[in-house]
């Protein structure tokens, strides 16, 4: 538990400090009155849809408000413009929910053109939402999102207006992938629906959607959804890294490691209304006990950096937690949702544009394997994939040495350069150089990074060693059998 706690503390200094240093013309004393004054989502009027608001066509704009938006922390203001919409989208039975997306505009931005980030923020409570930590004065109950800041930083750079929401939608539904791509549709929908601000040049802006880990769940479903939900929608490509592919295999690998705390987190989501509540929570209330009980709780009302801690090297099969132990994979309800949120299963629920998909060799929370099964499947139904192996890689520092892929990505994508067809590339970054070759224009962002994947791959290797390897061995030939 010390181990993590230092590695956890260690990134969000790193972040804070790598933040900090990118805006020494401004000071914390001069908005320092912002905070308290932003209100946590539960307690947020605005979030709360409108009477009869159910009529209304998925990605309808309910309401909208201009935002100050933070920059670095919470306390800094960016230069960009910012808005805040809440938008119909659609619930894993197919009712009607609502959910806020934010929208960053930069001066001089290209108007006929989106890039919509997908933040990794894993959690199954409302107070983590990024509409929350996007605004100055919200206190910093997600640090990691700063990193996340950092990257679309780099994209506002490139002068393209960037949308990112709220995509576990109003209940923060964690891992439910449906009712991520769905609301990631929806919030394309409504910021191109939302042309008195944002001034659109053409009829349709042409999109690209980016995740990565939590994000590229809702980035995944997303792409697979596209032509069946919202075929309407001009998207030029889609780039996801880190991809939690398969739950099952997810919840294998990680259970008894630091990153246990996930599972508690993916149970506390997916007992969601907007998820699968009816028939999920009776299954689950029927094997915990009053400690896996007080677990998911605490999930529901934490970021997940906070229950990560609490909760490492913990067992979700353990009887103290449920009764059924590893039985309860096969209970025909939890392996019908696990299947559900299964990526690459159905052939109908294909990509259309092309895809970057990068992967850290040595992923330590998401599977790499999967990953490689996914792309197989995908590219077998004519997806044109780019898939990228970072060899020496780990869960985190693949983010970091994916990101200039994914700014080249973003631009060809854009400039439909982007070829036909599948292909696999390997790649060694170093960890002393771990950027790559990105315009000049974004190297003061990326040289901050850098101590940051530095620290990230000492981290990774240290939490790494402390893991029982033979047990992760087992839990993933477990996997294989139940797939």
């Amino acid at each position: 538990m010390r181990l993590l706690f230092r590695y956890w503390t260690s990134i969000a200094a790193f972040i804070c400090i790598s933040c900090l240093s990118m805006i020494k013309s401004q000071t914390l004393q001069t908005h320092s009155h912002a905070q308290a004054c932003v209100p946590v989502p539960d307690k947020d009027p605005f979030y709360i849809p409108p009477t009869g608001y159910e009529k209304a066509a998925p990605g309808a704009v309910l309401r909208w408000r201009a935002i100050r938006t933070s920059a670095f922390l919470r306390v800094i203001p960016s230069s960009v413009a910012g808005w805040q919409l809440l938008y119909r989208t659609t619930a894993i039975n197919g009712s009607a929910i609502a959910t806020v997306t934010t929208i960053f505009q930069p001066q001089e931005a290209k108007t006929d053109r989106l890039v919509l980030y997908a933040t990794g923020y894993d959690s199954a409570a409302t107070q983590c939402h990024p509409s929350y930590n996007y605004r100055l004065g919200s206190l910093p109950r997600n640090p990691e999102m700063d990193g996340e800041i950092l990257i679309i930083q780099g994209l506002l750079r490139q002068r393209y207006v960037v949308s990112s929401p709220d995509y576990e939608g109003p209940d923060a539904a964690f891992t439910a992938g449906r009712l991520a791509g769905m609301s990631v549709l929806d919030s394309m929908r409504a910021v191109a629906h939302f042309r008195s601000k944002l001034k659109w040049s053409d009829s349709k802006p042409a999109i690209v959607g980016v995740g990565y880990s939590g994000g590229a769940i809702a980035i995944g479903w997303a792409a697979a959804l596209h032509s069946q939900y919202a075929s309407e929608l001009l998207i030029k490509g889609w780039a996801q890294g880190g991809t939690p592919v398969n739950m099952t295999a997810t919840l294998l690998s990680i259970d008894r490691t630091a990153w246990a705390g996930f599972n508690i987190i993916s149970i506390a989501g997916l007992i969601k209304p907007s998820a699968y509540l009816a028939d999920l929570q009776p299954v689950w209330w029927s094997v915990l006990t009053t400690k896996g009980k007080t677990m998911v709780a605490f999930a529901q009302t934490r970021c997940f950096l906070h229950v990560l801690m609490k909760y490492a090297y913990q067992s979700i099969f353990a009887a103290d937690i449920q009764s059924s132990g590893r039985g309860m994979l096969h209970h025909p309800v939890l392996k019908r949702v696990m299947e559900d949120n299964t990526m690459g299963l159905s052939k109908t629920e294909t990509p259309k544009a092309p895809m970057l998909i990068y992967h850290g060799a040595h992923d330590e929370i998401c599977p790499y394997a999967e990953s490689v099964t996914l792309v197989r499947r995908w590219c077998t139904h004519g997806v044109s994939v780019n898939f990228i192996t970072y060899d020496n890689s780990m869960h985190f520092t693949a983010l970091v040495f994916g990101i200039s892929k994914v700014y080249g990505f973003v631009n060809n994508a854009f400039a439909g350069n982007l070829p036909q067809g599948c292909s696999y590339h390997h790649s060694r970054r170093s960890i002393r150089s771990p950027i790559g070759r990105v315009d000049k224009n974004l190297m003061p962002i990326m040289r901050r990074l850098e101590p940051v994947v530095r620290k990230l791959a000492s981290w990774d290797r240290k939490v790494k060693d402390s893991s029982k390897d033979d047990d992760k061995f087992e839990a993933m030939k477990d996997s294989r059998s139940l797939s």
